[in-house]
């Protein structure tokens, strides 16, 4: 899967530069991020052994870039960009435990090394503490906008993971579930994150309404054309790059963007069949992949998948045209990061 890019090279490697500037900014603001001294262990050895832990931090990231917009410095959005780094592995944590994931980043997940109570509890202080940072801002004049937003943002992930549980259950009892519905899905739990991120750098630098919608607009299509890609990496991805065993969703009994489109696509009785079989049995073996493959083979799923991440990427590059090109360049060099991403 890849996206047309147009920078000249010279200009990407200002860009690259740039951009591993703002996460080496994010790194040390989060290495110098302090907790209480003295516990209790049970609350603060998990937070820590979370910062610890790295991660790519895009959503910061695009909080920067999007300051670019308007009128301000990155850096003043820095403790935001914590806060949302933060959330973000908040969501995480609760996840993991839905999920009863052990493993998260090549790391055992927080209830796993300690235990559930644990990752609740780790999950709740650290929201404190993203609030807390967010405390940077009250003499700014969209304080109560940055903290709306935050807020919402909050709300609407917790919201993607019901619609999650919820989608799971339609498809785990063969009820009717389609792409609508995992587009609410994925809109809710991955997008609004990334819409949160750029909306509260836009604010933080005083954009003007036209240019947050434009921003609201640009974050929203990526996320959603970002889950897809992530959906189709799982299976058509090299296990090299994306650093988990191929088809791990299909083994999970995921409800993915290629699952979703079969189900709508198949007219074959053996393939309506298996795709019942994937719903009940809540997923499938390693051996049955290869079927699976054929059958989206057959549909054109991976030509589907392609081309719809790719409508999705195409509107995000397109809400910000009208931006300066300072702004423009930044937020299309992250849009190539995420687009053309091999993991």
């Amino acid at each position: 899967m890849s996206f047309i890019e147009t920078d000249t090279l010279t200009h990407k490697m200002i860009l690259q530069q740039k951009f591993e500037l703002y996460k080496q900014k994010i790194d040390d603001s989060i290495n110098t991020f302090r907790l209480p001294i003295g516990g209790p262990n049970t609350l603060y050895e998990p937070f820590q052994y979370l910062l610890d832990g790295g991660g790519k931090r895009l959503r910061p990231i695009l909080t920067l870039a999007a300051t670019s917009v308007g009128d301000g410095n990155y850096e003043e959005a820095l403790s935001s960009g914590i806060a949302i780094e933060i959330l973000h592995n908040f969501t995480l944590v609760h996840d993991d435990i839905m999920d009863k994931a052990p493993i998260r980043r090549g790391r055992e997940t927080i209830h796993s090394k300690w235990n559930e109570a644990v990752g609740v509890l780790t999950g709740d202080v650290m929201m404190g503490y993203a609030y807390k940072l967010l405390g940077a801002y009250s003499n700014h004049k969209n304080f109560s906008l940055i903290l709306d937003a935050f807020t919402t943002g909050l709300i609407e992930v917790c919201e993607g993971q019901a619609f999650d549980l919820e989608f799971h259950d339609s498809i785990s009892n063969n009820n009717n579930v389609g792409k609508k519905e995992y587009l609410k899905m994925i809109e809710k739990k991955t997008a609004k994150l990334l819409e949160m991120s750029a909306v509260i750098g836009g604010l933080i630098a005083n954009c003007t309404n036209e240019q947050i919608s434009s921003l609201r607009t640009f974050a929203l299509n990526l996320g959603i054309g970002f889950q897809i890609q992530d959906d189709y990496l799982d299976l058509y991805g090299e296990q090299e790059k994306v650093g988990k065993k191929i088809g791990k969703d299909l083994i999970e009994g995921k409800k993915t963007f290629q699952i979703v489109s079969a189900i709508e696509l198949a007219t074959k009785p053996e393939h309506k069949k298996f795709l019942e079989y994937y719903c009940s049995n809540k997923g499938i073996t390693e051996q049955e992949i290869p079927y699976m493959k054929e059958i989206f083979e057959e549909l054109s799923i991976e030509e589907v998948s392609i081309t719809t991440a790719e409508r999705y990427f195409t509107a995000s590059q397109e809400s910000i045209k009208l931006f300066s090109d300072k702004a423009k360049n930044e937020l299309e060099f992250f849009l190539t990061l995420l687009a053309n991403r091999a993991f």
